[in-house]
């Protein structure tokens, strides 16, 4: 049910890239960059995953949108529609709360006509509380459930999980790089990986869950469980910052799975 739920909301992605992109650069630019959305390998492969990605990136493109009519109207009424819609966009991936800041500061320190410096400054208020009161509540939750005002709860964990990337071989990077471009032909080169293609892509995030619960099993909350494992990942990415940095372009290739291709999986 999830697939095809997900797909008319990566249609819509494409056909608003489209109209985005008409809007700003042109109608060739705007056809091209439509196009290119609905055949980039990872985002056409999203909607087959139980993610948040689909509709995240639905709402990123909206808000850009939105941010873009606002700007051009420079009217509360817009800026706050943009500032519920990055709210929202925050709610579903807890990184775009940051992206708030730089709307903020280029609103405030842009020129724009008909708009002094006085009127930007409480659009960008405005921007701001409203995207404030859409994560407020669920801010208040995690507090009252996790004894943390955080978004999500999975930075920790996803910085532990890259962290164990520091120990492997070129082999194990080589293994990754092809699984993630193609199950298939990363089975056939390494079939002694795993019984299924699946397990070696979700192996870390298994590993992960794992140490988890065995802090949890020491009495540890949830909440202190992840700080741990979070704290485990610094310490580690200090001892190896080079080799992290290096493993960035292996992380890079996920860009390029085309795990929605037949041929390949």
């Amino acid at each position: 049910i999830v697939p095809y739920a997900q797909l008319p909301v990566f249609m819509a992605t494409c056909v608003l890239t489209y109209l985005l992109g008409g809007r700003l650069f042109g109608e060739p630019i705007g056809r091209l960059a439509g196009v290119a959305t609905a055949g980039f390998p990872t985002l056409a492969n999203y909607p087959s995953y139980l993610l948040t990605e689909s509709l995240a990136t639905f709402l990123i493109v909206g808000s850009v949108g939105l941010i873009w009519m606002a700007w051009r109207q420079q009217r509360a009424s817009w800026w706050a529609l943009a500032g519920v819609l990055l709210g929202l966009t925050s709610l579903c991936k807890a990184i775009m709360l940051w992206f708030m800041a730089p709307v903020a500061l280029a609103l405030v320190a842009i020129p724009a006509p008909g708009a002094p410096w006085g009127r930007r400054l409480a659009h960008a208020a405005v921007v701001v509380g409203c995207c404030g009161l859409v994560v407020a509540p669920w801010l208040v939750r995690n507090h009252r459930l996790f004894g943390t005002p955080q978004l999500s709860l999975r930075g920790e964990l996803a910085l532990w999980m890259r962290a164990q990337h520091l120990d492997d071989t070129p082999k194990d990077m080589a293994q990754a790089a092809l699984y993630n471009f193609s199950e298939y032909l990363g089975h056939q080169v390494f079939p002694e990986a795993a019984a299924r293609p699946e397990d070696v892509i979700l192996r870390v995030s298994h590993q992960a869950n794992e140490r988890v619960h065995a802090f949890m099993a020491q009495g540890l909350t949830e909440t202190e469980a992840n700080h741990r494992v979070g704290r485990e990942a610094l310490r580690r990415l200090r001892t190896h910052p080079l080799r992290y940095a290096l493993y960035t372009p292996i992380e890079a290739i996920k860009l390029t799975a085309f795990s929605y291709v037949p041929l390949l999986n």
